[in-house]
């Protein structure tokens, strides 16, 4: 009879479950995979993978706003997301020449250096001096007492947290949706998609454009399930819709 009383609390435990009667079973293990999945190799080793190609674009396009309120690096992408990852360097006193300046300290050698050549070979200096892989290559390994890693490292906690934000609200709006079960793995899928794992953790504005946009969805559910929604949620859709 002990079997038989064991058995059944499986099938007992996913109908509580399926009807939405308890929602912070769901929510822990949903946690719990995100806390083991990317805490470690994100948050306790960030300097696990080196950096991309992307990466220094958006990260010296962000410090270049934040720093100097220029806005000529990167223009073929929305300024939020990058000044948001660049928001870590505020507290690391880095130096920063202005795009003028290392290019004139830099011109004449880059043609010599085969890693950035080709920049040299390619733009005129009025174009080059506005390249943000350019820049932002000089910036980020050359004229800053921090070693670089740290510099991506920082700056990749910022996505990291979006990551984590866009996978709770992917649970929030499968739970609207449907129920805990749905839930939690719609969550599980956003946590171990492997674009998701692949990007979660990239200065780069993947991760953002993809929340702001889930976002603006979440809260668009919300309006139009609501008879008589508030102008809070209405101005939360805006401000998602405007931030994608």
């Amino acid at each position: 009879m002990p079997v038989a009383s064991s058995t059944a609390s499986g099938p007992r435990l996913v109908s509580a479950l399926a009807k939405g009667g308890n929602w912070l079973y769901p929510l822990a293990v949903a946690i719990v995979l995100a806390v083991f999945w990317l805490a470690y190799p994100q948050i306790c080793s960030p300097k696990l993978d080196s950096p991309t190609y992307d990466e220094p674009i958006f990260i010296a396009a962000g410090i270049y706003i934040l720093h100097q309120a220029d806005y000529s690096l990167g223009l073929q992408h929305p300024p939020l997301a990058k000044i948001l990852i660049a928001i870590p360097t505020e507290s690391m006193e880095l130096d920063i020449p202005t795009p003028g300046k290392i290019l004139e300290d830099n011109f004449e050698a880059d043609k010599k250096n085969p890693a950035i050549s080709r920049y040299v070979e390619d733009y005129p200096p009025e174009q080059l001096v506005r390249n943000p892989y350019y820049i932002g290559y000089h910036l980020i390994y050359d004229y800053n007492r921090w070693d670089a890693d740290e510099i991506f490292a920082r700056c990749r906690r910022v996505v990291q947290l979006m990551h984590y934000i866009l996978v709770f609200l992917v649970y929030l709006a499968a739970r609207r949706l449907f129920n805990n079960t749905a839930a939690l793995i719609a969550a599980t899928i956003a946590l171990f998609d492997p674009n998701m794992v692949a990007h979660g953790h990239l200065c780069t504005t993947d991760i953002p454009a993809a929340l702001f946009a889930f976002a603006a969805f979440y809260f668009l559910i919300i309006a139009i399930e609501s008879k008589n929604p508030s102008w809070l949620i209405i101005l939360l859709w805006g401000i998602s819709l405007g931030l994608m």
